[in-house]
Formats: structure tokens, C-alpha cells, sequence
């Protein structure tokens, strides 16, 4: 699914688009997926149930089943809200200030705020076991959806000539992997290793 152009406001910086992303779920659906977030992150997501998820909010599972359905389609919905959230809190990117630096600081701390999520700190610590199925039947579309989001970015960037022209489709795809593969496996200093792996290649030609 391709995303939207990426577009700029009256200074130039480049503002995200989230097009390619999954629809944010109906902000009604919020008390409902703070409720999940919490078991989740108390039992684990293959531990929790819907009977847990409606004890938590105070009403029956039958209203659960009824707003969200399943423990699937909750855990679904609420990678889709938390996900719209986490991008949503990237400043414009001003390639006029800096290019490869400013899109290593933004990874990075993307890449941290996503490790802070309580329900990822308990799936990685405690259930191992639930990343390696979604990985192996969700990642291709998490690729192309999250590509989708950063590519259209990039084209800006390389055509304020901040970031080196390259197929930014591949470009995109490649930092979504580099990004999961941090997440599932963290370094001590998330920042300075990606400066040492992204920086060489996005620098354009002649910049040092």
C-alpha cells in the first residue's frame, strides 16, 4: 500500500504522513484499550482474556466482545492506536537544519519510546514465544505499511539534497528493519550505532 506524499509547511520542514498505517481505532475504543494495555502488561497477551480485559474496565466481557471482539482483534487495534500515537510525536523534519543526523535522532528515539511500551517490555522479557509467530506472518506487511509512511519522507529529503539520492523505497525499508531488529535485539547507545550504520549512506555525495 503506498502512502501519501509526504508535504512541507511554510519553513520547509517535511511533515509525516500516516496514510499507510492501519485507521487509528474510534478514540470511544480508548478506555477499552488502556484496560488491555494494562493486562497485557500485568498477565502477558497469551495469558490475558477477554473476562480479564472486562473485569478490568468494570462492565462484561459480553460489552468487550461487543466493542472489540476477541483478544486478537483487541491486541490488533491497540498496536494500531499506540503505533498512530508514536509517529504522531515526531516533530517536522527541518533538513534544512540537518539530514542524515536528524533521521538517525528521530530513529533512535522512536526505536526507545517503542521499547518503553509496557505490553513490548513484558512480550520481550517474558514471552519470547509471541514475537516469532508475528514475525514470521505479520512482517512482510509491517515492512510495506511502515515503508509506506517513511518513503514519501525521504523523497523530500533527497530532493532538499540533505539526504543522498537513492531508491528511497528500499531506503525506507531498510531502516524498518534495522529499526524491528533493535527492538527485538537492543544495543547499549541505539543513537550512536545507527549514526555509525545510516550516516555513510545517507550522506550525500561531497557533504564531508
Amino acid at each position: 500500500m503506498a502512502g501519501s506524499p509526504a508535504s512541507e509547511d511554510d519553513r520547509g520542514a517535511v511533515l509525516l504522513s500516516l496514510d499507510g498505517l492501519p485507521d487509528r481505532p474510534a478514540p470511544d475504543l480508548d478506555p477499552l484499550l488502556d484496560a488491555a494495555t494494562r493486562c497485557f502488561a500485568r498477565h502477558g497477551v497469551s495469558r490475558t482474556r477477554v473476562p480479564d480485559i472486562a473485569a478490568e474496565m468494570g462492565v462484561s466481557r459480553v460489552t468487550v466482545y461487543r466493542q472489540a471482539g476477541g483478544v486478537d482483534q483487541i491486541a490488533g487495534l491497540l498496536i494500531a492506536r499506540d503505533l498512530q500515537r508514536l509517529l504522531e510525536g515526531i516533530p517536522p523534519l527541518d533538513g534544512a537544519v540537518a539530514g542524515p543526523s536528524l533521521v538517525v535522532s528521530v530513529l533512535a528515539g522512536l526505536i526507545e519510546e517503542a521499547r518503553g511500551h509496557p505490553v513490548l517490555q513484558k512480550v520481550l522479557r517474558d514471552e519470547p514465544s509471541v514475537i516469532g509467530p508475528l514475525l514470521a506472518t505479520e512482517l512482510p506487511e509491517i515492512i510495506e505499511r511502515a515503508s509506506s509512511v517513511l518513503a514519501p519522507l525521504i523523497d523530500v529529503l533527497v530532493a532538499q539534497g540533505v539526504v543522498a539520492s537513492r531508491d528511497t523505497r528500499r531506503v525506507a525499508a531498510w531502516l524498518v528493519r534495522i529499526g524491528i531488529t533493535l527492538l527485538v535485539a537492543p544495543v547499549d547507545d541505539v543513537e550512536a550505532f545507527l549514526g555509525e550504520v545510516l550516516v555513510p549512506v545517507l550522506e550525500p555525495p561531497g557533504s564531508r
